[in-house]
């Protein structure tokens, strides 16, 4: 019998790796499953980048237009979706306002029009929009800025009236 040596936890693995081998392994990550390839242009928690409403509309798409039609489908894309939202709490916790409101309208601007045409039986999906419009609230309370609030309160009403 041969024993199995027990894989390294993740983050330990990930630690012994140099810049170079890193690289190396995201590109081995994003040509098995191509579809990874968006959140490598979302940034990462802690990084000053600006919000861009595209990319994280297009990984919000992604993962809607491969989330199946399953009875688990609107679930397993809900727990996709979570990342992305979490992305506009960090921005919003740096105090980036504006960016953590790009994030949540750039969800939501990605689900509402699909909608209609995705199977969310136990409302998933329509919980991570609620989500988003709960966080713009937040974002509401953080800001002074008169013209951003404007911009805030447009965004609430835009998922009031489409519901």
């Amino acid at each position: 019998m041969i024993a199995c040596m027990p894989t390294p936890p993740l983050k330990t693995r990930l630690d012994t790796l140099d810049r170079d081998q890193l690289a190396a392994l995201v590109e081995r990550l994003v040509t098995r499953h191509p579809d990874l390839i968006d959140l490598v242009h979302i940034p990462l928690p802690g990084e000053k980048a600006p919000a861009d409403p595209i990319s994280v509309g297009a990984h919000v798409t992604r993962i809607l237009m491969m989330m199946g039609n399953d009875w688990q489908a609107s679930w397993r894309a809900q727990f996709n979706l979570f990342p992305i939202a979490a992305m506009g709490d960090d921005y919003r916790t740096q105090g980036l306002i504006e960016d953590a409101r790009t994030v949540y309208r750039a969800i939501i601007d990605a689900i509402l029009p699909m909608y209609e045409q995705i199977r969310d039986e136990e409302s998933e999906i329509a919980d991570v929009v609620g989500n988003c419009v709960e966080a713009l609230g937040a974002c509401l309370d953080a800001t002074d800025d008169r013209e951003l609030r404007n911009q805030i309160l447009m965004d609430v009403f835009h998922v009031y009236r489409w519901d």
